[in-house]
């Protein structure tokens, strides 16, 4: 959904030629980022326990496994 938003306010900055609207993205990367650090994940905790935190542990946040292999 995240990314969508993303992609949404990117193709209106472009069409629309506004860098407000272009700066809007990064902001909602850390909105989306924080939600999702303080909302989400304590949930997901809650939700499967020792399960989740192995998988958080195993699964980048960010990267995929191919920046991790250097071939990004």
């Amino acid at each position: 959904m995240v990314t969508g938003a993303f992609l949404g306010l990117l193709g209106m900055g472009l069409l629309a030629r506004s860098l407000l609207v272009l700066l809007y993205i990064p902001l909602l990367g850390l909105i989306a980022q924080l939600y999702h650090l303080r909302t989400e994940e304590p949930q997901l905790v809650e939700r499967f326990g020792e399960a989740y935190l192995d998988y958080r542990q195993r699964v980048p946040r960010w990267e995929s496994e191919l920046c991790q292999r250097g071939r990004c």
